[in-house]
């Protein structure tokens, strides 16, 4: 099959969606979409069919061998690894776009667990699909399929909300905050909310999840009073297809804060605060 760079580069947004999701971290998605591109520059391509399928066949065995090798950079990460917030662009197909609190859950599963689960769940591969892809039997795949989904299932019913919807409770809970109106908390957030956050070493951060209304009030109370001097400005914008904001201060990005929801309630708030993570952050709002 012969190519240009044109034939090729038009599934550069499709790859990367891939890789991203695979990874959650956006240099490391572009740096194996570019090299998924070198594979096929220095492959004999002319016996080639259908470029997208080989194409994703190359990013995604890529992307598992790199997600095995993140998976023990990560277990010497300081405190929690949140997956870094991608803002929509040119750059990614927001068609196949994972909400933010799925990424973070996508943790739970293995290299090849997570390959299938995106596969067939976000991409709509067949099994058939998902089997030639990743060189494994179908009744394989399947069962593979089942497990990742098990780790993945949630205790409590979940509910998807616009991102209006979602925009209103943060600014509910950043009202309350901002005003140390703690109690009207109890009315956005689920009884038993979580608190993530991810500083990565190089900014504070609770190193582990917080858990309850009350330890996540007394956790808001302390840090409003840490920085008094401090100005702060919120920008709304949307990530990984989520409601989120950016925090400022002094004009500087601090916190990215973006939420997921039960019954239209808080479920679990995420702080992402490790400035490689937010610092070049592009901003897409509402």
């Amino acid at each position: 099959m012969k190519t240009d760079h044109e034939d090729l580069y038009q599934y550069k947004p499709y790859l990367f969606t891939i890789a991203y999701n695979m990874v959650g971290e956006v240099p490391v998605a572009e740096d194996l979409v570019q090299d998924t591109f070198e594979k096929w520059l220095r492959s004999d391509t002319e016996k080639v069919r259908e470029m997208k399928p080989y194409l994703s066949r190359i990013l995604i065995n890529k992307a598992i061998d790199k997600l095995e090798q993140l998976n023990k950079e990560r277990e010497t990460y300081k405190g929690l690894w949140l997956p870094e917030p991608l803002a929509a662009d040119e750059h990614n197909n927001e068609e196949y776009s994972v909400d933010y609190a799925m990424m973070f859950l996508l943790g739970k599963l293995n290299p090849y667990e997570r390959a299938v689960f995106i596969l067939k769940e976000v991409f709509s591969f067949s099994h058939d699909e998902v089997s030639e892809t990743l060189k494994l039997t179908s009744a394989n795949c399947r069962q593979i399929l089942h497990r990742a989904k098990d780790k993945l299932r949630s205790p409590h019913t979940k509910t998807t909300s616009d991102l209006q919807s979602q925009q209103q409770l943060l600014n509910a809970f950043l009202h309350a905050v901002y005003h140390k109106e703690f109690d009207r908390l109890k009315s956005i957030f689920i009884n038993d909310i979580v608190m993530y956050q991810d500083g990565g070493g190089k900014i504070a951060a609770a190193l582990k999840p917080i858990a309850g209304f009350e330890k996540i009030v007394k956790f808001l109370d302390a840090i409003m009073d840490l920085d008094p001097q401090a100005v702060f400005d919120i920008k709304p914008l949307i990530v990984n297809g989520t409601a989120a904001v950016l925090l400022l201060r002094n004009n500087h990005p601090d916190t990215l804060i973006t939420i997921d929801t039960e019954q239209d309630k808080i479920s679990k708030l995420f702080f992402v605060r490790n400035p490689d993570k937010i610092s070049g952050l592009n901003l897409v709002t509402f």
